[in-house]
């Protein structure tokens, strides 16, 4: 029952409050994104830009993918696949995201691994919610 309430706060208070889907994230506050790029200067002493850092991440990511696909490891791919799927969510890429994650959430399946498979369902349900769908989301959590 305490989920109601939480859920009834969560609806009429803090979401009218809260920035659009469109809006998530340190770039959309005043001097944003030169705050997200010292941000990354200070934690990574580099001065390579966080789009720069997010690809390296992402192709580092697709290629341990290959390689676990290769070696026919299934559930490190799944892994791989539910990375990309944060990743891709992270920067609202909604479409790569459903795509990662319902791939995951098949390999997940396939390997009868279900507190794995259900971490994705997780992501889809948060995917769900940020597209506004909040009944679709709301199945996806019960």
């Amino acid at each position: 029952m305490c989920h109601v309430g939480h859920r009834e706060i969560l609806a009429t208070e803090v979401l009218p409050s809260g920035r659009s889907v469109d809006e998530v994230g340190l770039v959309h506050l005043p001097d944003g994104l030169a705050r997200y790029a010292g941000l990354v200067r200070l934690h990574t002493t580099t001065d390579r830009t966080p789009e720069d850092l997010h690809r390296t991440g992402v192709e580092m990511v697709e290629r341990v993918h290959a390689e676990f696909r290769e070696l026919g490891d299934r559930h490190g791919e799944a892994m791989a696949m539910q990375t990309l799927a944060q990743l891709e969510h992270t920067l609202n890429n909604t479409d790569e995201a459903r795509e990662y994650a319902r791939a995951a959430e098949t390999i997940y399946h396939e390997l009868g691994h279900v507190p794995a498979e259900s971490s994705t369902w997780t992501i889809l349900g948060y995917l769900e919610y940020d597209l506004g769908e909040l009944v679709a989301a709301e199945q996806t959590f019960t």
